[in-house]
């Protein structure tokens, strides 16, 4: 797999904590906040 096969097909990546540096699983400690359906995210790539 590329890197633009990642970029074109992949939304979400499910990782042993092991593997995950310390600063990102930090973010996990923090309250996630609800998007609003209008958010930018959710807009189907142009």
């Amino acid at each position: 797999m590329t890197d633009e096969w990642f970029n074109e097909y992949m939304f979400r990546l499910v990782v042993e904590k092991k593997y995950v540096p310390a600063d990102i699983l930090e973010l996990l400690d923090k309250k996630p906040q609800k998007l609003p359906a209008w958010d930018p995210m959710f807009l189907p790539e142009e």
